[in-house]
């Protein structure tokens, strides 16, 4: 199954959400949707979701942080990572929870393709573009 359409490879935004489920988890959608992500598609994080996993993990998780380290191992050199823009946008209004607002901002901004959360302030949104996909819906997409 591939990302890409006529040799160009979409581009695919990792929320938090996915990235803990996906420390979290190994065996999980999340840690698969990563796979598929690095191998065929450009995958993106942003500097701030970094930040906030890094920050999870030494505070509320912190029993868990060899999983992290050893996520980082794997994936650190997979991802992009973009910077959190500060100008607003009008489509973000669709998001519920501004704290979730930013995330979009950045996936305005850098052409992201697709949106990867278990987030419902990102899936019940009806946002078009870029695509709102959770983790499962992501694995089961033929691009």
């Amino acid at each position: 199954m591939s990302c890409t359409t006529k040799n160009i490879r979409k581009k695919i935004l990792f929320d938090s959400n996915v990235l803990i489920s996906a420390v979290l988890n190994p065996n999980g959608s999340p840690r698969k949707s990563l796979f598929k992500a690095t191998t065929y598609c450009q995958a993106y994080i942003c500097d701030q979701t970094v930040e906030e996993l890094n920050l999870n993990f030494t505070t509320k998780l912190s029993k868990y942080l060899d999983r992290l380290m050893e996520f980082w191992r794997i994936f650190s050199e997979k991802f992009t990572v973009i910077p959190m823009p500060e100008d607003k946008i009008d489509l973000e209004n669709k998001i519920r929870d501004e704290t979730d607002r930013p995330i979009l901002r950045a996936a305005i901004s850098a052409a992201i393709d697709i949106i990867a959360t278990g987030d419902r302030d990102f899936t019940e949104s009806k946002i078009d573009h870029p695509m709102i996909l959770t983790p499962s819906q992501f694995l089961i997409l033929d691009l």
